[in-house]
C-alpha cells in the first residue's frame, strides 16, 4: 500500500504507483539503507522532479546520469536538489550546467544573451513540463554513479510508463548510460528521440559541449505539435506583456 506521503511526493503521477507496490520498491529502499546517512539528495527531494513537473503537463524528458555527489565546502549542505543538473542558489555554479547555459546562448542567442537568468535552480524549467531526473535518484557522496543499478527498474517503469501512455513525447538522453536506458524503454515511433553527450564531460575536457542545437529542435518539435514552445532562459518567464 503506498503512503500518503509518498503519494504528496508524487504530485499527480499516480502512474507510477504500481511500482512503489512492487517488491522492486522494497529491494530499491534495502539496497539503499545500508548508505542511507552517506546517501544525497536528502529523502524529501527524491521524487521533487515529478512533484514539480505535473503529469499532465509532460512534455519533455531529460534524462542525465546521476546526481551531483558532494556536499558544498562553505555550507556543508547537499549540492543535489532532486532535479536532474539543477542546484540551491546558494551554491556555487556546477561545471555541466555552465556547459548547459553556454549551449543555450550559441544555440538560441549567436552566442550572447546578456540578459540571460543563469540560475543554478532549474525548477522553471520543471514547471513548463520538462522531466529533468537522473539515471539514480540518488548517490553517494564521493561517489558519482555508485546507486546507478539500484534505481535501474525504476527509470525503466518511468520512461516505459510515460512512452506507452503518452505520444509526442520529447525524450533527451545525456551520456551513454541514459541514452540506452532511452533506446531500451521508449517506443520511438510514438515519440522524439534525442541523444547528446553528457555536458560535464566536456567540461572536464576543457571544450565546448556538442548540443547539435538541442534547445531551438526541443521548441520547433514542439511548435510542430501545436504544443508551445520551452523558455529557456527564465529571465523570459518573468517578463509580463502590457497587452
Amino acid at each position: 500500500m503506498i503512503s500518503e506521503k509518498l503519494k504528496e511526493s508524487l504530485g499527480d503521477w499516480e502512474c507510477l504507483y504500481g511500482f512503489f507496490e512492487s517488491d522492486e520498491w522494497a529491494k530499491i529502499k534495502k539496497a539503499i539503507k545500508p548508505d542511507f546517512a552517506q546517501t544525497t539528495p536528502e529523502i524529501e527531494s527524491w521524487f521533487k522532479a515529478f512533484r514539480l513537473c505535473p503529469y499532465k503537463d509532460l512534455r519533455v524528458v531529460w534524462l542525465g546520469l546521476s546526481p551531483y555527489y558532494t556536499k558544498d565546502p562553505y555550507t556543508n549542505q547537499n549540492v543535489a536538489d532532486g532535479l536532474g543538473f539543477s542546484t540551491d542558489t546558494k551554491h556555487s555554479v556546477p561545471l555541466g550546467l555552465f556547459k548547459i547555459y553556454k549551449g543555450m546562448e550559441d544555440d538560441l542567442w549567436r552566442g550572447i544573451n546578456l540578459n540571460m537568468d543563469r540560475t543554478n535552480d532549474l525548477s522553471y524549467l520543471a514547471e513548463q513540463g520538462v522531466l529533468l531526473i537522473n539515471s539514480a535518484l540518488t548517490t553517494t557522496y564521493g561517489k558519482a554513479d555508485s546507486q546507478l543499478s539500484i534505481w535501474e527498474p525504476f527509470i525503466q517503469y518511468v520512461l516505459k510508463t510515460i512512452s506507452t501512455e503518452k505520444e509526442g513525447i520529447i525524450f533527451c538522453g545525456f551520456g551513454k548510460h541514459a541514452i540506452k536506458l532511452i533506446s531500451s524503454t521508449t517506443q520511438q515511433e510514438k515519440h522524439i528521440i534525442h541523444e547528446r553527450e553528457h555536458p560535464a564531460n566536456s567540461a572536464h575536457e576543457y571544450r565546448t559541449w556538442r548540443h547539435e542545437n538541442l534547445f531551438s529542435k526541443i521548441n520547433e518539435e514542439l511548435g510542430k505539435q501545436d504544443r508551445g514552445v520551452i523558455l529557456w532562459d527564465k529571465y523570459l518567464t518573468r517578463i509580463e506583456t502590457p497587452f
